[in-house]
């Protein structure tokens, strides 16, 4: 779900979407730059039932 999230900000404009909704901070803005390597760390953890799964 994080995945797809990022990717519609991507696709709206990334982190200059980010800044023009006032969401600018160095912070934020390292992390945009690193949300692939932070996406593939996620990737690696282990997978448990969350919410709305049982609709799927």
């Amino acid at each position: 779900m994080l995945r797809d999230r990022l990717r519609t900000v991507e696709l709206r404009g990334g982190w200059d979407a980010l800044t023009r909704a006032g969401l600018s901070s160095p912070a934020i803005k390292e992390l945009w730059v690193r949300r692939e390597a932070a996406l593939a760390v996620l990737d690696r953890l282990p997978r448990v039932p969350t919410h709305g799964d049982a609709l799927r």
